[in-house]
């Protein structure tokens, strides 16, 4: 039994987190469904994305998706890396920051959480259509074509909002893992498969036609701004004063502590003098 409690005892904190995580996704997945946006604002929001890409020489998705077309086998492994990829790989990565870098875990994942809840006031203020219904992106919806897969019916349209596509969270998650791992680890090929990840999110999210390239810079912004409160956040609670109650009992303490060191110090001064006042001695007499 002593055995048993002890190991629940170091489960523990993994638990805890673990559900946190859930907690947080189910709110996140509740959430995105709840504050879906009007259409025609979502697709109006869409096309002011494009005119803007276009007015940079930033819009290559279609350049994208027409290499993974002809490329074979390219768009239907795109297709199942981008709904089956995203999730566990995140999950992987928080569990090997939490047993592996502990110090930077709770850094990450509070900027993470921070984040995601960023993201979803965007999704509130500025509802926006991904490229596959946008009409004008010339970007064809590549999960129900090549793999019969339909957002926005069955099962899964619950869990997907289609009017979330700025920030592309997709690409935030692979950036914070890539820069994450990459800084972590020491081993040469985990950086380049690291860095590499956030590439293939990159052309995932774009080639299948479910967000933009300013989607994916919004998602890096995004994240970056949510590490960057966290960090603020932490320094600030862990810079804070202690309560003026504690610092009397502080106070109060400190004398009391320094008292007793005192008269224990002088009782052991005292007791050799008092030995030796009890005692007879005898003096050798001097010789001449």
């Amino acid at each position: 039994m002593t055995a048993l409690a002890g190991r629940l005892a170091a489960l523990r904190p993994g638990l805890r987190e673990v559900l946190l995580f859930a907690g947080a996704l189910l709110a996140y997945q509740a959430s995105r469904a709840v504050v879906i946006g009007d259409a025609a604002t979502a697709t109006t929001h869409a096309r002011d994305v494009l005119s803007l890409e276009r007015g940079l020489g930033l819009d290559i998705e279609g350049a994208i998706q027409d290499w993974a077309v002809t490329a074979t086998g390219v768009t239907e492994s795109l297709n199942v890396f981008y709904l089956t990829g995203h999730l566990p790989i995140t999950a992987v990565f928080f569990a090997w920051l939490f047993t592996r870098r502990r110090r930077a875990y709770r850094t990450l994942r509070d900027g993470f959480l921070a984040a995601n809840a960023l993201a979803l006031c965007i999704f509130v203020v500025f509802p926006t259509a991904p490229p596959r219904l946008t009409a004008g992106a010339g970007l064809a919806d590549t999960l129900r074509a090549e793999s019969g897969v339909d957002l926005h019916g069955g099962p899964l349209a619950g869990w997907f909002n289609p009017y979330a596509a700025v920030p592309s969270m997709h690409f935030g998650y692979s950036l914070l893992i890539g820069i994450g791992v990459a800084a972590l680890t020491r081993s040469w090929a985990a950086r380049i498969a690291a860095l590499a990840y956030p590439a293939l999110v990159f052309a995932a999210i774009t080639a299948t036609g479910n967000h933009f390239v300013l989607d994916a810079v919004a998602g890096a912004l995004v994240m970056g701004l949510g590490l960057a409160l966290a960090s603020v956040v932490r320094a600030i609670v862990t810079r804070r004063p202690r309560p003026v109650a504690d610092a009397m009992r502080g106070r109060r303490r400190l004398p009391m502590r320094s008292g007793a060191a005192r008269l224990s110090t002088s009782i052991s001064n005292v007791a050799p003098c008092r030995a030796d006042s009890g005692r007879v001695v005898h003096q050798q007499p001097k010789t001449s």
